[in-house]
């Protein structure tokens, strides 16, 4: 003759909290599988809460040279990066494993990773021209050759890195919607002493530059002779890395050598851009790099 069975209860809260074995893996009591259809699936999901997976700290970037990767190399970009996180981050770490650079940094820094895979080559150099990208234009006046022709039919992005050191240089914005024919630059990353980002008074971001004595008095000279010039000849581009990141308008002379640079950017891109600027270029470029939630 049959015998009637007790029932047997629903899991514990208490019993599932310690439902793990020696490897920490969660596993499912004999009790929780044997349940009826309610209950059992009370236990699972009990489990699955008890034994979630914690929510990573740190955040990580893996970065490996584009060139050569030799041991001084990795060191001088290793403290670079150091630097520009400095204005970035707290608790983050900087190290060279296996002939890459490891970029550590608690969670909630994650997002001013991805900018610290570029190399950072600054210059300030005066537009010339400007146009849409879709745009047909002619060829312009007193330029070299070679220059107004690629001006005129470059494509964006642009297929190779534009000379940093030629006098004249055409070059696309970061969106690739728009070309510039530049002039020479009056700026680089050595002529900067200082970089903070800020708020306007309108509460936009902008990024408030301090050049060295050295270049202050001709970039007096020149920022005067923009501002009297037509729309885009007043211009003075910000490229970084062959890109036009912003190309604010001059509107008077600038003899005190402290400038703001605005744009379509926001508070942490300006955040980037100061500690770029602020800060040395990588002494080689660096591939894209990669962003972990866990260490490499």
């Amino acid at each position: 003759m049959r015998q009637n069975r007790a029932p047997i209860p629903a899991a514990k809260v208490t019993d599932v909290l310690r439902l793990t074995d020696s490897t920490g893996r969660c596993r499912v009591p004999r009790r929780a599988r044997r349940l009826r259809p309610l209950p059992a699936v009370l236990g699972c999901a009990l489990v699955v809460t008890a034994c979630a997976t914690p929510a990573p700290t740190r955040a990580y970037l893996v970065v490996t040279p584009a060139v050569t990767g030799n041991a001084v190399s990795l060191t001088t970009a290793a403290a670079v990066e150091r630097q520009r996180l400095a204005h970035l981050a707290t608790g983050a770490t900087v190290t060279v494993q296996n002939g890459r650079l490891v970029v550590s940094v608690p969670i909630g820094f994650a997002r001013f990773l991805p900018g610290l895979a570029r190399t950072g080559r600054l210059a300030l150099r005066p537009v010339l021209a400007s146009h849409n990208v879709h745009q047909r234009v002619p060829r312009p006046n007193l330029v070299p050759l070679a220059v107004g022709l690629a001006y005129v039919q470059q494509q964006c992005p642009p297929a190779a890195p534009m000379d940093s050191e030629a006098r004249q240089v055409v070059a696309c914005d970061a969106q690739g919607s728009r070309v510039y024919l530049l002039g020479r630059a009056i700026a680089r990353n050595g002529d900067i002493a200082s970089a903070t980002a800020l708020s306007s008074p309108a509460g936009q971001p902008v990024v408030s530059i301090s050049l060295t004595p050295t270049v202050r008095a001709q970039f007096g000279l020149d920022t005067r002779f923009f501002a009297q010039q037509p729309a885009p000849r007043n211009e003075l581009a910000v490229v970084i890395d062959g890109l036009v990141a912003s190309a604010p308008r001059v509107t008077a002379a600038i003899t005190n050598g402290e400038l703001q640079i605005s744009g379509a950017f926001t508070a942490d891109q300006a955040l980037e851009l100061a500690a770029l600027f602020a800060e040395p270029p990588l002494p080689e470029p660096m591939r894209e790099g990669t962003v972990l939630d866990h260490a490499p």
